[in-house]
């Protein structure tokens, strides 16, 4: 699992949004907003994937959304903390036997 609170430091996190979960990315949220952020290259119509996917570093773009818009990213982070962790309390009643 990854999140926003795990991802490596920018210079790591080049060309590869961290994000199995598109629901999840900042990013990806960001490029719906007015706020002229997020990973849209203007490229993704036909393509696969993001800017990021492409040649977009991931953490140079996140830490302007961060500047922008800190609660954008806090919020896609619960939310997909939270899932994790239904996910997780799923499996263990699964194996306990209860669900």
């Amino acid at each position: 699992m990854t999140t926003l609170l795990s991802i490596p430091p920018p210079s790591e996190v080049t060309k590869k949004c961290p994000h199995a979960d598109i629901r999840f990315c900042p990013l990806y949220h960001a490029s719906h907003t007015a706020t002229g952020l997020g990973c849209d290259d203007g490229k993704t119509t036909g393509c696969d994937g993001c800017g990021v996917s492409r040649a977009m570093d991931y953490g140079t773009l996140l830490a302007k959304l961060i500047a922008v818009s800190p609660q954008m990213v806090a919020l896609c982070a619960f939310q997909e903390n939270a899932e994790a962790s239904k996910q997780q309390r799923d499996r263990n009643m699964k194996a306990a036997g209860l669900h």
